[in-house]
């Protein structure tokens, strides 16, 4: 196939070790409409690759052979088939993970006030304990509303957004006197 002046042996692509690594690089096939520095990042990859061939070091991978799912991209538009590549390899975005750090936390803090509000029996000693676990709960909340700030700075687009804990709204759930404690 001719691309502008360059032309490109598409049999290498038979392979099925080959075709995925490539494929990421084949998203657009009027490359020759590239600045420079992206030619050269081109000729330095397929070089990189066609050693790595010469070497054997794409023989015997995991899922040599298989077909490669191209499906949508829920996260960005421009990335659709190298996200396909790495999913079905196994990975996920690194954000992705980091979400759900952030929300096995907010779990983990209501815990707290879960603990405090159960231990509620209306006696002096189960109030200071309910303070008790009011004042660690706002305190691990200032941290991870940072967290969380920093996450939504980060997250590619605002549907993976997290909404900051709200310290009193979630004490005011939890809270033994509102339930008829006391």
């Amino acid at each position: 196939m001719v691309i502008g002046q360059k032309v490109f042996n598409f049999s290498a692509l038979q392979n099925a070790a080959y075709r995925p690594t490539l494929a990421i690089f084949f998203i657009r096939l009027d490359w020759y409409q590239k600045p420079v520095w992206f030619r050269k990042t081109m000729k330095f990859v397929e070089e990189l690759i066609r050693k790595a061939q010469r070497k054997g070091e794409f023989k015997d991978l995991e899922k040599e052979g298989e077909r490669i799912e191209l499906d949508e991209n829920p996260y960005t538009a421009e990335n659709r088939l190298a996200h396909g590549i790495l999913k079905n390899a196994g990975y996920k975005p690194r954000f992705l993970d980091h979400q759900q750090n952030l929300k096995n936390q907010i779990n983990e803090s209501r815990e707290i006030l879960k603990k405090g509000a159960a231990n509620w029996t209306g006696t002096e000693w189960s109030k200071i304990r309910w303070n008790q676990a009011v004042t660690q709960f706002r305190e691990k909340v200032v941290g991870l509303n940072k967290q969380i700030r920093d996450y939504n700075l980060k997250a590619p687009n605002e549907q993976f957004f997290l909404i900051p804990v709200d310290a009193e709204r979630e004490i005011k759930k939890f809270s033994p006197e509102k339930n008829g404690g006391s």
